[in-house]
């Protein structure tokens, strides 16, 4: 199985960028795209950055993988958080089962996609790693 890897993180920021681009212009009709597209998409950019972060302050290591425990619990407190507590605080958030649904389907993306050893030495941060 070929792994689409975290050196295709970009690629999932311009998707979200040309979407939020298309929502602006209100060329995006209202459907399941327009209500759970950004729900999906979120834990792979939130895991994303956090493996990237990781692998390149962190622990230097671009081999280290996030755990299934570290998967579900944050998983676990964004649903809680986003579907929970600020549906509860204010009434401009809303609960919605499937926004928990698209986190999930987007952490087990993540995790069967994404969160594996590189082959090859990041450049993404080599910045930080001279100074740190």
């Amino acid at each position: 199985m070929k792994y689409i890897s975290v050196k295709y993180y970009p690629v999932l920021i311009i998707t979200l960028g040309i979407y939020k681009m298309l929502e602006h212009l209100q060329w995006l009709p209202h459907s399941l795209l327009n209500n759970y597209f950004e729900d999906l998409l979120a834990m792979p950019l939130i895991l994303g950055t956090a493996l990237l972060f990781q692998r390149n302050i962190v622990y230097n290591n671009e081999k280290h993988c996030l755990s299934k425990t570290q998967l579900i619990i944050a998983t676990l407190l964004l649903s809680l958080f986003f579907e929970v507590y600020l549906p509860f605080k204010s009434t401009d958030y809303v609960q919605d089962g499937f926004d928990v649904i698209c986190y999930i389907s987007g952490t087990v993306f993540f995790y069967y996609l994404m969160n594996h050893p590189s082959s090859q030495k990041s450049t993404v941060l080599p910045f930080l790693r001279e100074k740190i």
